[in-house]
C-alpha cells in the first residue's frame, strides 16, 4: 500500500506536521511525539527537514489493534528511512 506524505503547514497543533494521503484523501498524520511514535521508527520531527513539499511511501506494518501502521520512505537523502 503506497501513501503521500505532504507537509501540513497549516496545522494549528504542530508546527512540523505531516499529514498521509491515500487516493487524495487525509487519512492521518505521521506520529510526533513520545507517546504515539513506534519504538525503532522516527517520528514527523525528525523527517520534517528531509524532504520539500511531499514524498511517497510505502506501508511495510499494520496494526488494526492499536490503529497505527509503519511506513518506509525511499529515496530520502541518503538511503532509506523507516517512519
Amino acid at each position: 500500500m503506497k501513501f503521500t506524505l505532504k507537509k501540513d503547514y497549516e496545522n494549528p497543533y504542530d508546527d512540523e506536521a505531516i499529514a498521509a494521503y491515500r487516493n487524495g484523501n487525509k487519512v492521518g498524520y505521521v506520529a510526533n511525539s513520545v507517546s504515539t511514535v513506534c519504538r525503532g521508527t522516527h517520528s514527523a520531527g525528525r523527517i520534517y527537514d528531509r524532504f520539500d513539499k511531499e514524498i511517497e511511501c510505502v506501508v511495510r506494518f499494520v496494526s488494526s489493534e492499536y490503529g497505527f501502521l509503519i511506513a518506509e520512505i525511499e529515496n530520502i537523502e541518503n538511503g532509506t528511512e523507516r517512519d
